[in-house]
């Protein structure tokens, strides 16, 4: 077993019996309800997440929690659908019509987060919205140059695709994993 594998398999553990004994206290622990991939995460580990099948499209995402402002998912797009056909361009002239997957978290205002999506697959793209699941809300928002999001697009296999966003009002915003076209779609690891 690899050096990672083997710690995070030791986190996930320890993060087992820190559920356990919060069962047995008194005192509301912050990790009741949590699950042993979240505890592994609170310690330190990363969550592997499929992300096509919880999150089947944009109103349903999957919810991520930031723990000291980080996270970090794995997922595919592929099996996912293309939500929104042609109508989500963020900006741009052409329209992202790979399949995409969601993600959604709490961010706070006039924070930097570095959102970073590293793709098996070629021409990825990487958006952050907030606002409603509509063709035109998540297309105005991620091309609002960041004032209600951001936008970031690959063009090589495998490229690193980052975008820096600083939200100007705390809430909700979305993560989008998206390709821009119908075969651009696979494994990928994103983080903020």
């Amino acid at each position: 077993m690899r050096r990672g594998a083997t710690a995070l398999v030791w986190a996930r553990a320890l993060a087992a019996i820190l559920l356990l004994g919060a069962c047995d206290s008194e005192e509301a622990s912050p990790h009741d309800s949590a699950t042993a991939d979240q505890a592994a995460q609170d310690a330190g580990g990363d969550v592997s997440v499929d992300a096509a099948t919880p999150a089947p499209g944009c109103a349903a995402a999957k919810l991520l929690t930031l723990v000291g402002g980080r996270v970090k998912v794995t997922g595919t797009t592929a099996g996912a659908t293309n939500e929104f056909g042609e109508a989500i361009t963020c900006g741009g002239g052409a329209g992202l019509t790979g399949p995409q997957v969601y993600y959604r978290a709490q961010l706070l205002a006039a924070k930097d987060y570095l959102i970073r999506l590293t793709p098996a697959y070629s021409r990825a793209a990487l958006y952050v919205f907030g606002g409603a699941c509509t063709a035109a809300s998540v297309s105005s928002a991620c091309g609002s140059k960041g004032v209600a999001g951001a936008v970031s697009l690959g063009t090589t296999n495998g490229q690193i695709v980052e975008l820096l966003f600083s939200p100007t009002a705390s809430g909700k915003y979305t993560v989008a994993v998206d390709g821009r076209g119908a075969t651009n779609y696979g494994a990928f690891e994103l983080s903020v």
